[in-house]
């Protein structure tokens, strides 16, 4: 069959844009993108937010949409409904087509179940369903027949569904995906909630056709997490060919969809049937059942039809038989069509001989199993059997029932022996055997027939046996099994090292044909359950009892006769109806319940802890206690303590009518009674004065040798004496068997606590090997597993030294967390071992160091404690167990910080980071864009003192702590050992591991590293005088301090420079040192270094500078290619010649693995053995040099390598030597005698610079790192999870793995994600992942920027570009000359070739006209350039390579080309020129100043006037239209401020049309003029009566035009933001500091956007705004009592602290009161700096006298807001945070900010959150606001667009928007 492909694309192009298909979907005819599947990986990303909230609710649409309470779909924009020319007639007849109503289909009850055999020939069948509507639900435009037909049946255990395929080229085994072969999808809605996401019971079944085959593949949907938790073995499915395509025949049970038949009669359902007609996978077609208004059903039911279960009966065929097969008609040698042959390696198959399946396997290890295709849950097998010959008589031959659909385990079997016993056993899932039931029968004599007989109906089975002439069989079995018996499934056969054969196979269905039940007619209500007893008359002539619980029972009034746990429950007077179900069996019975003579009484009780708390000598008021009671009516409620009576065990407590007193501290026992039911509580008392409550206590003392403390038991281990008391302490002997493990347990009341605190002194006396361990066991479950512990091994400094442990419900080990502790545990020493948990957190310490820090005890809440030795002699002493009521400080891995990562597309960027040399560096760490690393100079006391002068105290670390906390990284300088073990006592008090230590003496680097290993070392070197030759000693020195890190100076760190640093792996930080005029040219000097990390003074200047890299992927150092082996997928591994093409094809090392020889000497082969590459065989390391050098290494390629040589470690130097590339040598073997042979031949070769170390082996780099301290080592290890699902937890294991080894992390590849590798950068950490051979994932991390990729296949990238340098550095021009800029590209194979360079201007572009890249000098100045170009590679990813910065000057005109300074004229002063910018001082006004300032503005782009007085004039046509460049300013100054135009502004046409005055009759008037002392009082009582401090004169700005007369009107602004800076003395930071606009009229304040700079005890600010006004600066403090702790608290605060937002009152600002429209339209206009509007609306509901009419007129007039299509603004409905949004987003683009492009704006948002079919309209908005982080997803992958937002939210939105608009 086809469909017309030319309507299904017009189909697929008219579903993409009414917003229904994704960008995938639209490429696959059948719907199903790549995404939605399994095998590509479907797992979304969504960023989760700190906004929380409730359900979404629709709200109104903006711009005049409809609203979506009128209209399902949002109207398609215009300019959205266009289509190809080629299908517009398709296109728009399918437009004109309405989508076919929702499929409904009413499925007949059936009497008797259809055989699941693929063949839909019993007679209840009816496919009268069509599958035929494509996606959207509309039906193709040609009238083919449909593609598939189906029909449904039920009854109370199964759904039905068979399906026929009309397909005359049905095609198996297909590339692509399982749902592009030939398939059918079920899709099933049992709650029928039409929605998406899938609720936990949907169901989407994949069922795929093979060819010669009666069971289909088998695929659950992506959705649900591949539908976990759901089992395939409860949907029974068999399929046939036929002439015409193939049938599918399924039965699907209830219980499996959590659905009750009994209870509901509705579900939806959507098949899908594809059609696969050719090899490319993208030649099929699918057709739906329903597709209402859908195209997507993986994970949305949305399109599903309606199922409803009638009552009507469509009756069946009344044949029981199943399948009856002897064997006659099947030729030798074969099987019966459909049967699945499953056999053990090396064993023969089951096959058919003279009438027989037999199986000739009588040898050692046969087994093999044969599978026929009949399938159902109950039922009967009969068969013969034959043994031939056995192994042994022990040998086996079984009926197998209950078996999977592929024929592999899990089964159940009968299983007769030939010695006659017999067995039930069940085959697991892991291939092992549960045997439930076995005993003794007769031997079965060889070559004679006995009949096997299996029944098996429910959880009961009975066998059978018998010779095959007897007339009875002998009942072996009868037994109803809780555990290890399948519900359903095929019958086969199985032999295990026999000659057997079988015949005359018979399967009869067995039903449950009538159930009768004995009930009681009539109860008492409220007398508990009643009794009553059922039986079942089966269809096999059976009639036996069964037992009750099995049975469903149904109540017609719960009110009345309610049904609990299967039990039948009178509650009140009256009469109900009980239906029991059993099978399909059913039975209806009356019962009347008549009153109750005794009331409801408390049945059960619980308390919620099982445990009070109280103080000794404090009366406690019993009334106070809360118990939870169940009541015999069903009731529950809350009893008070004082509603029992009370009883106490021992003396300790006093009970006196309502009130207890507890004498002593400890735990005591009470129990209570009501009722008749009694509780027992623990009341646990602490004295007044104690800190803890203590649950126990036992330091042994008191306790005589060998005996167990009162209250514990032994769980594990046999000998008294080898668990007891022994000297005062206890002792676990746990060295040998029966005593290896032991396991004691505490007394048995700790169970009721989970949150505790354990202390012990611990060691282990003896260890049978370092491994060995003991534990700390908590949280013990059943009085014996699973539980957690926390174990450590005799040698704790190992990786897994320390483990926190969960010993699962299987009696298996999950080791979650584990760390190394830093020594080993020494017999002769107590150590003090901690365990704290407390919820899912559990800390786990040894003298007061923290190894284990988890929040994974998620799975046990409660639970015992006790004490596990595992090979070792465990001694305990002073165990004292506390009750854990104080929080645990956040994870470790939560408090690693999360830093700011600059706009930027440089991948793996230089990390910025400052110093804070003084007191107003502080301002630095606050704000939104902050430095990932602050370096703080530390004393001995903690105080952080100002680097040039350390007795200058700046402010104390946990204040800079706190400040930092969770987003920059520390870095602590010390100078002294005082200071250097102050700042580890704090780190490992605080638990602080994210951070670094620095010094410029290494021994105290090594100092700190030693107490704290976590914290990552950095050696300064910026006052050192470097050179070339110095660069290994700083590798030395660097590394022996345990630092990865370098500081360089600026003048010392040239690229040549840092890459040497860097290829010996070596982080170079560099400390720039540039003025302050100079500092945005030293930052790209710096990133075109290569340099890792930026330090300086100024990081807002670094990531301005970071932003310029912003058009494709950036490259600023190379990834380096580490040859694996040299290039083993063209040359034999590790020979010189691999090494060789290798480096020809660009490797820059070559990768090798080394073994000693016998003789010692290191030869490079990857294996321990020989045979594996070369003739040879035997173990490397068992050989002289010699013998291996006579062999031929050439065994993976002999041709074109007849004889190559494994190399010597010397070899490879010598050709890295004389290539210029170095040697990445793998320490392979674990012989220590390597290490010895690799320092002593680095030291003869002076090998140093030319090698880096790795191993797998810790130990060998540990005995490599004593030998030779200087040398770094990397550790390889293997992949791990997926690092960027917790990027904090990636870091913090990478960094616990290395810090002990100060080495690099050379990982697997797999599962490392670019989020951590970005993160680690920021840590000095050097990531070098290993193999990477796919070009695909080649290419993914070369495009990441990774140090280095290991790789087999160096010749991917030999033609790729890796550097980029310009011909010449610097030019000096004249006017109207001319200069063509080149580059010369360099690729990986080492060839240069020149490029064609795109320009990138960094200063003076108006310097010059551009056409490509040629430039002519226009105007004189200097002007600063990269050069970039971007290389496009074959796969279609693209990325650029910079030059460092090219100056090129133009000589000036003006005072001798800027270099000489000069006069002017009289009072005129023009200072030199910088760059593209003159500066004037003028002392008085008149035509010479006139004509300097008129070549000044012609010469410059950018001009500066300091004038005297408080105002300055200047010529209106001074600045000529040619002269104005579009960055252009003219800034003014005086004492007072300055005030800086764009050029944009400047406009002489507009001023005449506003004045009627030429413009060369105008003067522009700049005033700057500080306000007069009435303004400057009423000013400062503004700032006061709102709760600030003024911190700045009062300035009045002006600029106006002044005709010849004196005449003046004001210069307009337009929408540009003209900047004002006031200086000012700072108090505060700039989170508490802002600029305001003051109105002397009315004495308001507003704020005005600004930014602040800081320098030492003077600051600026830099205010924006389009208006003349009076500003001022000012500082605040403000908090709100109900935003402490609130999510927002600090948005909130910062918010209010600008003059953004108000309080409800002084202290209140109710953060989740929802905001209107009209309030936050106003919120935004104050955040613009908007002036006022006039209160004239066009909106018909915002009238003039409303407080908020002049800021809706004034975002009307910005274009922050359109209204509806009606007219109306709707001012007082609740915004929503789709309109927020829309707002916002049109905000920043009214603000200049960069609005970054949305391409298919819907399918990016459906891609990342979950709800985005939701989203009414903002489909754009919503994702520019969500791509520039201005809007967040909610916490489950929501972003909830229609919900009405909050105070608090709206405060979050307004600080993020002022941050990217660079406001403030």
């Amino acid at each position: 069959m086809r469909r017309a492909s030319k309507l299904l694309s017009a189909i697929i192009s008219v579903t993409l844009l009414c917003g229904l298909l994704t960008p995938m979907q639209s490429i696959r005819a059948e719907g199903y993108p790549i995404a939605e599947h399994p095998a590509p990986d479907a797992a979304g990303s969504g960023q989760n937010g700190a906004e929380e909230g409730t359900q979404q609710t629709e709200q109104p649409v903006e711009n005049g949409a409809s609203d979506p309470a009128e209209t399902e779909i949002p109207a398609v924009e215009e300019e959205a409904g266009q289509t190809d020319e080629d299908n517009s007639e398709e296109a728009e007849a399918l437009a004109a087509a309405a989508p076919l109503e929702r499929q409904a289909l009413s499925v007949p009850k059936t009497d008797y179940a259809p055989v699941i055999d693929g063949k839909l020939d019993d007679m209840n069948w009816s496919l009268s369903q069509p599958i035929e509507r494509l996606p959207g639900g509309v039906l193709p435009e040609d009238a083919s027949p449909p593609l598939a037909s189906f029909g449904a049946l039920w009854d109370q255990q199964y759904l039905y569904i068979g399906v026929r395929i009309e397909d005359n080229t049905p095609l198996a085994q297909q590339s692509g995906y399982w749902f592009d072969q030939d398939s059918v999808s079920l899709f099933v809605d049992p709650s029928l909630h039409r929605s998406s996401p899938f609720a936990a019971s949907d169901m989407q079944a994949g069922f795929i056709f093979r060819e010669n085959s009666a069971t289909p593949q088998f695929n659950f949907g992506a959705a649900l997490s591949n539908h976990a938790g759901k089992d395939d073995k409860d949907i029974m499915r068999t399929m046939s060919k036929t002439d015409s395509g193939w049938e599918l025949e399924v039965a699907i049970s209830w219980e499996l969809l959590q659905f009750d038949p009994q209870l509901s009669r509705e579900l939806g359902l959507e098949i899908g049937v594809t059609d696969r007609y050719g090899e490319d996978a993208a030649m099929q077609q699918t057709a739906y059942w329903s597709a209402f208004q859908s195209s997507s059903f993986w994970n949305d039911t949305s399109g599903y039809g309606t199922l409803t279960l009638s009552d009507g009966i469509a009756s069946g065929s009344a044949d029981p038989i199943l399948l009856q097969e002897s064997f006659d008609s099947i030729p030798d040698g074969e099987l019966p069509a459909g049967w699945i042959s499953d056999v053990n390696a090396g064993s023969p198959s089951f096959g058919v001989s003279n009438g027989r399946l037999e199986l000739k396997g009588n040898a050692s290890g046969a087994q093999s199993r044969v599978t026929a295709p009949v399938q159902w849950d109950n039922y009967t097998i009969e068969a013969d059997l034959q043994f031939h010959s056995v192994l042994n008589a022990a040998r086996w031959a079984s009926l197998i029932f209950r078996g999977t659909a592929e024929g592999k385990q899990p089964y159940n079997q009968m299983a007769i022996r030939q010695n006659g016993s017999y067995e039930v056993a069940y085959r697991k899932p892991d291939n092992g055997w549960s045997v439930i039931a076995s005993g003794p029968w007769q031997p079965l004599t060889l070559n004679e027939s006995y009949s096997m007989k299996v029944r098996v109906f429910g959880d009961n089975v009975k066998e059978y046996i018998k010779p095959a002439g007897a007339d009875e069989y002998v009942l072996l079995v009868d037994r109803s099994f809780s555990q290890d018996l399948l519900e359903r499934g095929k019958v086969g056969f199985q032999a295990d090292q026999a000659h057997a054969s079988f015949d005359n196979l018979v399967v009869t269905r067995i039903s449950a044909v009538s159930l009768n039940l004995t009930l009681p007619p009539q109860l008492e209500a409220l007398s508990g359950p009643a009794a009553f007893t059922a039986a079942v008359d089966y269809s096999d002539g059976i009639s036996e009892p069964v037992d009750t619980g099995k049975l469903k029972l149904y109540s017609s009034d719960e009110t009345v006769l309610r049904i609990v746990g299967g039990q039948l429950y009178p509650i009140r007077e009256g009469a109900a109806t009980i239906t029991a179900l059993y099978a399909n069996a059913a039975a209806s019975y009356e019962i009347n319940v008549t009153a109750s003579q005794t009331g409801a009484k408390v049945v059960s009780m619980k308390h919620e802890q099982g445990y009070e708390l109280a103080t000794v000598d404090a009366p406690v008021e019993l009334a106070s206690w809360s118990i939870q009671a169940e009541r015999s009516d069903f009731t529950s409620g809350t009893l008070q303590g004082s509603d029992l009576a009370w009883t106490a065990e021992g003396n300790g407590i006093e009970i006196d009518g309502g009130s207890l007193l507890v004498k002593s501290s400890g735990v005591h026992r009470i129990s209570g009674t009501i009722d008749g039911v009694s509780i027992t509580l623990l009341v646990v008392a602490k004295k007044a004065g104690e800190a803890s409550y203590v649950l126990y206590e036992n330091n042994f003392d008191q306790l005589a040798d060998g005996t167990m403390p009162e209250g514990w038991t032994r769980k594990e281990g046999t000998t008294a004496s080898r668990a007891a008391v022994r000297g005062g302490a206890f002792e676990l002997q746990a060295s040998a068997a029966p005593d290896n493990p032991s396991r004691v347990l505490l007394p048995d009341y700790l169970s009721l606590f989970g949150d505790y605190k354990i202390e012990a002194d611990v060691t282990h006396v003896s260890a049978n090997d370092t491994a060995r361990w003991h534990s700390i066991m908590y949280r013990i479950q059943n009085g014996d597993y699973p539980y957690y512990q926390m174990a450590v091994r005799q040698d704790a400094t190992a990786a897994n030294g320390v483990e926190f442990a969960e010993r699962n419900p299987a009696n298996g080990w999950s080791i979650l967390d584990k760390g190394p502790f830093k020594e080993r545990i020494d017999a002769d020493k107590m150590y003090h071992y901690k365990v704290v948990a407390i919820g899912n957190r559990v800390q786990e310490w040894i003298n007061g160091s923290l190894i284990v820090d988890t929040d994974s005890a998620v799975t046990y809440a409660k639970g015992s404690i006790g004490l596990q030795a595992n090979g070792s002699v465990m001694r305990v002493d002073n165990l004292i167990v506390t009750l854990q009521q104080e929080e645990l400080p956040p994870m470790p891995a939560d408090r690693f910080a999360k830093v700011y990562e600059p706009d930027t597309k440089i991948v793996m960027g230089p990390t910025i980071v400052t110093e804070l040399e003084n007191a107003a560096a502080l301002s630095r760490l606050s704000g939104s864009a902050t430095p990932a690393t602050v370096i703080l100079h530390v004393d001995e006391d903690l105080n952080v003192v100002s680097p040039a002068n350390p007795s200058t105290v700046l402010t104390n670390v946990p204040s800079v702590m706190e400040l930092i906390e969770g987003k920059i990284i520390p870095a602590f300088y010390v100078h002294s050992e005082q200071a250097a073990d102050a700042v580890a006592a704090f780190a490992e008090e605080s638990g602080l591991e994210d951070a670094f230590i620095v010094s410029d003496r290494g021994e105290l680097i090594a100092r700190v590293r030693a107490a704290v290993p976590m914290l990552r070392g950095i050696l300064d070197f910026s006052a050192a005088a470097i050179t070339k030759d110095s660069l290994l000693d700083i590798r030395r020195e660097t590394t022996i301090s345990g630092s990865k890190i370098a500081i360089l100076p600026q003048a010392a760190a040239t690229k040549e420079h840092v890459e040497y640093l860097q290829q010996r792996t070596i982080v170079v930080w560099t400390k720039e040192k540039a003025a302050s005029a100079d500092r945005s040219l030293a930052m790209h000097e710096l990133i075109a270094t290569g340099t890792n990390g930026i330090m300086t003074g100024a990081p807002q200047v670094a990531f301005d500078a970071l932003a310029v890299y912003n058009n494709a992927t950036t490259l600023i150092r190379k990834p380096y290619i580490i040859g694996h082996r040299g290039m083993p997928s063209k040359s034999p591994e590790n020979t010189i010649e691999s090494n060789l093409m290798a480096y020809e094809n660009g490797a820059d090392y070559i990768e090798n693995d080394m073994y000693v020889t016998s003789d010692d000497h290191l030869v490079i082969i990857h294996d321990s053995v020989l045979q594996n590459t070369t003739n040879g065989s035997g173990n490397v390391e068992s050989f002289t040099l010699e013998e291996i050098k006579k062999l031929n290494a050439n065994k993976p390629y002999p041709n074109g390598f007849p004889d190559v040589k494994v190399p010597t470690l010397e070899e490879q130097i010598e050709l890295a030597r004389e290539k210029g590339i170095m040697v990445y040598a793998e320490i392979k073997t674990a012989n220590p005698r390597a290490v010895d042979v690799l320092v002593k031949v680095i030291e003869e070769q002076n090998a140093e610079e030319l090698l880096n170390v790795m191993a797998f082996h810790s130990s060998q780099l540990r005995l490599f790192s004593e030998k030779l301290p200087g040398m770094p080592v990397g550790l390889l290890v293997g992949s791990g999870s997926e690092t960027d699902i917790n990027v904090g937890k990636a870091l913090r294991d990478t960094i616990r793995t290395t810090q002990s080894l100060n080495a690099t992390y050379n990982a697997g590849f797999i599962g490392m994600g670019p989020a951590y590798m970005e993160a680690s950068k920021h840590r000095g950490i050097i990531i070098s992942p290993w193999t990477i051979n796919g070009l695909a994932d080649y290419t993914d991390f070369f495009l990441r920027g990774v140090f280095g990729i290991t790789t087999d296949y160096a010749y991917y990238s030999a033609d790729w570009n890796v550097a980029l340098k310009a011909k010449e550095q610097s030019y000096s021009l004249k006017r109207n000359e001319e200069l063509t800029l080149s580059a010369v590209a360099e690729t990986y194979n080492r060839t240069s070739h020149e490029v064609v360079p795109e320009i990138v201007w960094l200063q003076g572009q108006d310097l010059f006209d551009t056409t490509g890249s040629t430039l002519k000098a226009q105007k004189s100045g200097t002007a600063s350039v990269l050069l970039r170009y971007t290389t496009h590679l074959d796969s279609g990813e693209a990325y650029d390579l910079y030059t460092a910065p090219i100056r090129i000057t133009v000589q000036s005109s003006v005072n001798g080309g800027g270099g000489g300074g000069g006069t002017g004229a009289a009072g005129c002063e023009a200072l030199p020129a910088a760059g593209s910018s003159i500066s004037l001082t003028i002392d008085e006004a008149g035509a010479a100043c006139d004509q300097v300032v008129r070549e000044a503005l012609e010469s410059a782009a950018s001009v500066h006037v300091q004038f005297k007085g408080d105002t300055w004039r200047v010529a209106a046509d001074a600045w000529t239209e040619a002269s104005r460049s579009k960055n252009g300013t003219l800034s003014v100054s005086n004492e007072w401020a300055s005030y800086r135009i764009p050029s944009a502004v400047w406009n002489p046409k507009l001023w005449e049309s506003i004045s009627g005055v030429d413009p060369k009759e105008l003067q522009v008037r700049f005033t700057i003029k500080k306000g007069a002392s009435e303004v400057q009082e009423s000013a400062l009582k503004a700032v006061q009566q709102s709760g600030g401090k003024l911190l700045s004169e009062v300035i009045a700005f002006d600029i106006e035009l002044v005709d010849q007369a004196g005449k003046t009107w004001p210069v307009p602004l337009g929408t540009a933001y003209a900047t004002r800076d006031i200086a000012f003395k700072p108090s505060g930071d700039a989170n508490h500091t802002t600029a305001l606009q003051f109105m002397p009229i009315t004495g308001e304040l507003q704020f005005v956007p600004s930014r602040f700079t800081f320098e030492g005890d003077k600051a600026t600010a830099h205010m924006k705004r389009n208006g003349n006004s009076i500003y001022l600066i000012a500082s605040y403090d403000k908090s709100f009592a109900d935003a402490n702790g609130h999510w927002a608290q600090k948005d909130i605060e910062l918010a209010a602290n600008k003059g953004l937002i108000n309080g409800a009152s002084s202290n209140q600002f109710l953060p989740e009161r929802s905001i209107t429209r009209a309030e936050f339209a106003a919120m935004l206009v104050r955040a613009l700096g908007l002036g006022d509007g006039t209160a004239e609306s066009s909106f018909s509901d915002v009238p003039a006298e409303r407080w908020f009419a002049r800021d809706v007129a004034a975002a009307v007039k910005a274009g922050v807001i359109k209204g509806y299509g009606d007219g109306t603004f709707r001012p007082d409905e609740q915004i929503t945070r789709e309109d927020q949004a829309a707002m916002l987003v049109r905000a920043l683009a009214y603000a200049g900010a960069s609005i970054p492009a949305v391409d298919q704006a819907e399918q990016l948002l459906q891609g990342q959150f979950k709800d985005a079919r939701s989203i009414v309209w903002a489909h754009e908005e919503l994702a520019a606001a969500v791509k520039l982080g201005l809007l967040k997803g909610m916490q489950d992958d929501t972003l909830q667009a229609g919900r009405q937002s909050t105070r608090a939210q709206s405060a979050a939105l307004l600080v993020r928007f002022l941050t990217i608009a660079e406001f403030i």
